[in-house]
């Protein structure tokens, strides 16, 4: 083999491709990933290929190192952004990959080589993988999307229930209360009432002590005929205890009602 196919085969620019191609699969098979970012991917893999078609079917004789070098650094650079995507999950770097593969394309056609069918062949089957790849990524983002509202939807049923179930609860609640107030004016109410009655049997109460007491004391200044100063003195001891006995009971009886109203 000789030194100016030698430079051509053993140029960087292989390895560079083959280390591209698993990092693509590897951004395109993670979780989470937009159909955006896909169509990038996927971009980035069709000039892949049309890359390693191209070089292949050149003759190392007629191709210059100067292209393949500016593709070896494309495509070095295309892998650390992708690499970046896979750390961060940031489609800036997708971005950044595709202007690369740009990049590499303007050096592949700089690279003079004859078209085959076979290179003609491969770029129509990468062409329907990527729309395959397009459309299974589309159909995936439907599946989520359907997901994800019938996921509200159960949500917004729940919520539903639990805002009736507060809703009957606050009903409860004002029911207590208001029960509550019934009762409380109802009490209030016998309260006063049994208070007046009790006020009302204390004042007859006093009135007939009163007209008691009064009576007994017009007896008292009345004289009696024939009684002598000790007899008048015995009576007006004797009307004395009668009236603090009398007052004691009507006390007693007073109490006694005011106790059993408060009960």
């Amino acid at each position: 083999m000789s030194e100016w196919e030698q430079r051509i085969r053993d140029h960087r620019v292989w390895q560079e491709m083959k280390s591209l191609g698993p990092i693509i699969d590897s951004a395109v098979a993670g979780d989470g990933i937009d159909a955006q970012a896909v169509i990038g991917l996927e971009r980035i893999r069709v000039v892949l290929s049309f890359t390693g078609k191209r070089l292949a079917g050149a003759d190392p004789l007629t191709i210059v190192p100067g292209p393949l070098d500016g593709i070896a650094d494309a495509f070095a650079t295309a892998k650390a952004e992708i690499e970046g995507f896979l750390a961060d999950r940031d489609t800036t770097h997708i971005q950044n990959a595709n202007r690369q593969a740009d990049i590499a394309l303007g050096s592949v056609s700089q690279v003079s080589a004859l078209f085959s069918p076979e290179e003609l062949g491969a770029l129509v089957s990468v062409a329907t993988e990527y729309r395959n790849t397009v459309e299974q990524s589309l159909l995936a983002s439907k599946r989520s999307t359907e997901e994800f509202r019938n996921e509200t939807e159960n949500v917004r049923s729940k919520l539903s229930d639990l805002a009736t179930a507060l809703q009957a609860e606050q009903q409860k609640l004002s029911q207590v209360v208001t029960d509550y107030q019934r009762q409380f004016s109802e009490r209030k109410r016998n309260a006063v009432k049994n208070s007046v009655m009790c006020n009302a049997r204390h004042s007859r109460t006093w009135r007939k002590l009163s007209q008691t007491t009064r009576g007994s004391s017009q007896r008292r200044r009345t004289p009696v005929a024939g009684s002598s100063p000790t007899g008048r003195v015995r009576v007006k001891k004797s009307s004395t205890r009668l009236s603090m006995t009398i007052l004691s009971v009507l006390l007693n009886r007073t109490l006694t009602s005011r106790v059993s109203a408060k009960s």
